[in-house]
């Protein structure tokens, strides 16, 4: 289903995997009775990726949180360069390294220091991509981040 979401343009799938997400998201809160996050940030495509796939998978479901939990979804906090290689297939020290410099501050970077964030992602991994985009955020004052994703894959 996350392939057909993410590799043909599954929009059917996308407001399923969607739905569960912020329902799960949403649930957590509660329980844990704490408060959600003040923004939702997808992690983003290069320029190249999102011309290609003419999508962002993450910034949908952010989208779907964000219809139903009522938390705006900031899509230029964070802007992403060119990676060396795809990660699919990359062990994890090859994703850490490979992730290393891809994120930089967006214009919307000064809208969450010293607030509240969750990083919506499609699947996590290893962990290189939202900790890449974690260190940006963090080194620009982001008070606390949240990591969220339909899927956490174990390799």
């Amino acid at each position: 289903m996350i392939n057909t979401f993410k590799e043909h343009a599954g929009f059917n799938e996308a407001r399923y995997l969607g739905y569960h997400l912020q329902a799960g998201f949403r649930q957590f809160y509660l329980e844990q009775a704490t408060s959600m996050p003040n923004y939702l940030l997808p992690v983003p495509l290069h320029a190249s990726r999102l011309r290609k796939r003419g999508f962002n998978q993450s910034a949908l479901l952010a989208n779907s949180i964000s219809r139903r939990c009522q938390i705006p979804v900031l899509q230029h906090v964070c802007q992403r360069h060119a990676s060396l290689h795809s990660q699919r297939g990359l062990n994890a020290n090859e994703r850490r390294n490979n992730m290393r410099t891809v994120f930089d501050a967006g214009k919307q970077m000064p809208l969450v220091s010293g607030q509240h964030v969750a990083i919506i992602d499609d699947v996590v991994t290893t962990t290189a991509t939202v900790n890449a985009m974690s260190e940006v955020l963090r080194a620009r004052g982001v008070a606390k981040i949240d990591i969220w994703s339909v899927a956490r894959a174990n390799r």
